[in-house]
């Protein structure tokens, strides 16, 4: 990878070479976007911490696959297929069901991963009913709902689930969506409540693609 990151860029000179390390986080569960994520779940497995802020982008890099004919997108992120499509006519998106023997060829490919401690589910907007119902025989949880224009409130009004239920309001615009995504799912794991429940984004075009690629294995 060639970061663009200040001080990755600064840490590169400074070692003066390649450095190989694994993600700040314990595999399967939700990466960090801050350095306060990382010390949570590593504190006393590390000596410190270099903090760079915040993850301006806040989901992991896309990941292609260039080793056969056809270009497959293993992992989208924030370089999306349609930018990949300007310069790669052959690439495609891979399927969202992967085989567990294809898994090891990308991160993220698991069947569960960027997962909360917390049982987490996800719904879309014509499976609200199911939601409420749900909520109603295993609550109280949180929800993850995005919000509407004045961003005090969920999207669409009937989006709501009364106390003891929790909202979480989600940003409307999708690449704030994905850069708060993991903090919500701390936020709402932190809670320790009965389950997450999480009203999906309806558009997939863009880095809306690599939202619901990490939602998919996060949720059950």
């Amino acid at each position: 990878r060639c970061p663009s990151h200040p001080v990755a860029r600064d840490l590169l000179h400074a070692f003066g070479g390649p450095i190989a390390a694994p993600s700040a986080n314990r595999s399967g569960f939700t990466s960090p976007t801050s350095a306060a994520h990382v010390l949570a779940e590593l504190d006393g497995r590390i000596t410190m911490i270099l903090d760079g802020g915040d993850s301006p982008i806040g989901l992991e890099s896309t990941v292609i696959d260039l080793s056969e004919a056809a270009t497959v997108i293993l992992r989208p992120g924030a370089i999306t297929l349609e930018m990949l499509r300007e310069v790669i006519a052959n690439i495609r998106a891979a399927e969202a069901t992967v085989h567990p023997e294809s898994a090891a060829a990308s991160p993220g490919l698991h069947s569960r991963h960027y997962a909360p401690r917390t049982p987490a589910y996800r719904f879309t907007r014509n499976q609200w009913n199911v939601a409420q119902h749900w909520a109603r025989q295993h609550g109280p949880v949180a929800l993850l709902a995005p919000a509407g224009a004045d961003g005090q409130t969920p999207e669409a009004a009937e989006h709501h689930l009364p106390a003891p239920h929790e909202t979480i309001l989600m940003p409307s615009d999708q690449i704030a969506y994905a850069r708060t995504l993991y903090a919500a799912l701390r936020d709402a794991d932190a809670r320790n409540l009965r389950a997450i429940l999480i009203l999906m984004p309806h558009d997939h075009r863009g880095i809306g693609a690599a939202i619901a690629d990490r939602l998919r294995p996060a949720t059950l």
